[in-house]
């Protein structure tokens, strides 16, 4: 008999036009894994050598932010991943911090843009050994693609299963996940364009006020949540007299230059979601600390300084 876990919060994500990216190229898609699996390396070892109650009080929290210490499972599979946590106010803001450090790793590429008409070029160092045994290295074109997720949160109930499986030709106890959450967080995950992570009423009803106005917001004409996932990297302490917009200028370049560069393609959809995704968020979280006002005007002088004012009024939140 499995043992059903209480009802805990299970999370399908899914890297996002990994398909494409290797139809174009396996070994420049592969490098999008080794991407989330440095930030969660990183963020392992940190947990382990600085856990959180390390810290003094006034860091605690922002250490929690960037902590994965609610992570109960983290099972990739391919290019998609499970995540279970006991703990939804701090998974969402764990989650967040996970997907924004996985973009901003290559992120740098797209801001300044070695071809503007596709972003993610780049170069990488290759060597080789010549025949009389010297080292030689030559720069190679490569792509690195936006290592970023869409996904579907549930709140429900989750089994952990242990099942049998070969490896490397060798029988193994492998951990899996069943239950009305995991089959629900999968469908969800489809039902949206671009990096969003999107739940629904009954997830939304468990969590608390504070993670409610900063990091969440509901999906205009649908009956779906999702988290302000790019707001992760505005820390409220650093606002208490001046808004801090750090990180605003990054996320939002990066987002338009892969928009601009995929545009009129399939893909352009996606994109331009995230754009949106960008700008929402910032809004949403600084009007949360009174300063909607500062973070409107930033945002629309960003927009006319990439020329997009004709994309202004497609925003409700900067009219």
């Amino acid at each position: 008999m499995y043992n059903l876990m209480d009802e805990k919060v299970v999370a399908y994500i899914d890297l996002l036009a990994f398909s494409n990216h290797v139809r174009k190229n396996t070994g420049d898609a592969m490098m999008v894994f080794s991407n989330y699996n440095t930030i969660l390396n990183s963020k392992i070892r940190n947990s382990q050598i600085y856990p959180v109650d390390s810290y003094i009080d006034e860091l605690k929290e922002l250490a929690k932010k960037n902590s994965i210490d609610c992570f109960e499972y983290f099972l990739p599979f391919s290019d998609s991943i499970f995540i279970v946590s006991n703990d939804i106010n701090n998974f969402v803001t764990q989650i967040s911090s996970f997907i924004y450090n996985c973009f901003h790793l290559t992120s740098h590429f797209y801001i300044n843009p070695k071809d503007l008409k596709d972003p993610t070029k780049g170069d990488m160092v290759s060597f080789s050994l010549s025949e009389d045994g010297q080292i030689n290295s030559t720069m190679i074109d490569t792509h690195y693609h936006p290592t970023i997720f869409r996904g579907g949160v549930v709140y429900g109930e989750v089994f952990p299963l242990d099942l049998w499986g070969i490896v490397d030709s060798k029988p193994q106890k492998l951990k899996s996940l069943a239950g009305k959450a995991v089959v629900r967080a999968v469908e969800l995950e489809s039902k949206i364009k671009g990096p969003r992570i999107v739940f629904e009423q009954n997830t939304y009803d468990q969590l608390n006020e504070v993670i409610k106005s900063r990091y969440i917001r509901k999906i205009k004409n649908t009956d779906f949540y999702e988290i302000l996932w790019p707001a992760i990297t505005y820390i409220p302490e650093n606002s208490k007299s001046n808004p801090d917009f750090n990180g605003f200028h990054d996320m939002f370049v990066a987002a338009v230059n892969l928009w601009k560069a995929y545009n009129h393609t399939p893909y352009s959809e996606h994109y331009f979601c995230f754009v949106e995704l960008i700008i929402t968020s910032t809004i949403q979280f600084f009007t949360t600390l009174g300063y909607e006002v500062k973070a409107v005007e930033l945002v629309r002088k960003a927009m006319k300084d990439k020329g997009l004012e004709d994309k202004i009024d497609n925003f409700d939140c900067l009219n």
